[in-house]
């Protein structure tokens, strides 16, 4: 995912380096407007994902989608924890997954335009802790939704693993702290939340990146995986796994699949096949998926709209993200 941040912004700074009519002593990749147009960019791409998704044809739902969806609304509200990933670049020392968070709140907070529209009309229940602040304290969305007649909740929490905007390095103690209170915020939530994102570096495979080491090694060269055996030991000891997983990074199909899998062999997953996967891709990738929840789209209707982010270019010749055992009740 890093090399396709840098492309991605590095064509951003081209389009966008003269778009400011003052000139400044603060480098343009440094500077408020760039990260204003990065915002931006991203925001074009989620309301153009919104436009093919509006084209979709509603499909007959049958029973076994029917009862999946039941199942997922089994208390009278499903929750949605979307976890967003340490997300620096080779480009600029600004930090991207705050911002995709406030361009996901955003988008969802929109007012609905139609009855049956989808990600859309959520309210803002709780504020994320300020930037600086150390506490995993997300972002919390609730969109009351009629299912059978009776009112039910559907809650959205968004987590960043930025402590602000601009990198502060990797000895920042802070930084650290946040990142740690991060990972146990998503280890409690493989047991608690219908639905588990986690969009991020997938870090070759050496697990989710909360912190800001890209790639840790061991002395041999091979991926150091603690990391990822801690995320494997999180889903081994909950009661009930996720509804849904979804984890979408580089390759995350191939670095991590098999692995969970053999955890949690009926679980719902969602990964990639992307060698680069770029945040304009991720979070069009990932409204669709809320998208497809809050209309109950059913398994085949889903990967439609899961294709549908433009020709998978942004996630090289072979991309693919790629829905699977959806129909299968979570054990």
């Amino acid at each position: 995912m890093k090399i396709m941040i840098k492309v991605t912004l590095l064509l951003l700074a081209l389009v966008s380096s003269n778009a400011s009519a003052k000139p400044s002593d603060v480098p343009y990749l440094e500077s408020k407007q760039f990260a204003e147009d990065v915002k931006a960019h991203l925001t074009r791409g989620v309301d153009a994902q919104i436009a093919r998704l509006t084209q979709l044809a509603p499909r007959p739902k049958t029973q076994e989608c029917l009862a999946k969806y039941d199942g997922m609304w089994r208390t009278g509200i499903l929750q949605l924890d979307l976890f967003y990933g340490y997300m620096n670049n080779q480009t600029s020392t600004l930090i991207l997954d705050p911002i995709e968070a406030q361009v996901m709140t955003e988008v969802l907070t929109r007012k609905c335009v139609t009855p049956m529209a989808g990600a859309c009309g959520f309210k803002v229940i709780s504020k994320p802790a300020k930037q600086g602040k150390v506490e995993a304290k997300p972002t919390a969305l609730k969109r009351t939704i009629k299912r059978y007649g009776q009112k039910q909740d559907f809650i959205i929490r968004i987590f960043t693993s930025a402590l602000t905007e601009r990198g502060p390095g990797n000895q920042n103690v802070q930084q650290s702290q946040k990142s740690e209170n991060v990972w146990n915020a998503f280890l409690t939530s493989l047991g608690q939340a219908n639905v588990v994102i986690y969009d991020g570096h997938g870090r070759y495979g050496a697990g989710p990146g909360f912190d800001t080491e890209e790639h840790p090694l061991n002395p041999d060269g091979s991926i150091e995986r603690s990391r990822f055996e801690r995320f494997k030991s999180g889903l081994v000891y909950t009661l009930r796994k996720p509804d849904l997983l979804m984890i979408a990074a580089c390759d995350s199909r191939n670095h991590y699949l098999k692995e969970i899998l053999e955890i949690a062999p009926y679980m719902s997953t969602i990964t990639t096949t992307d060698d680069d996967q770029s945040p304009g891709a991720g979070i069009q990738t990932v409204y669709s998926v809320i998208d497809s929840l809050v209309v109950e789209r059913c398994e085949d209707e889903m990967k439609e709209a899961l294709a549908l982010v433009p020709d998978r270019a942004d996630y090289g010749p072979n991309g693919q993200v790629l829905l699977e055992n959806f129909t299968n009740p979570a054990q």
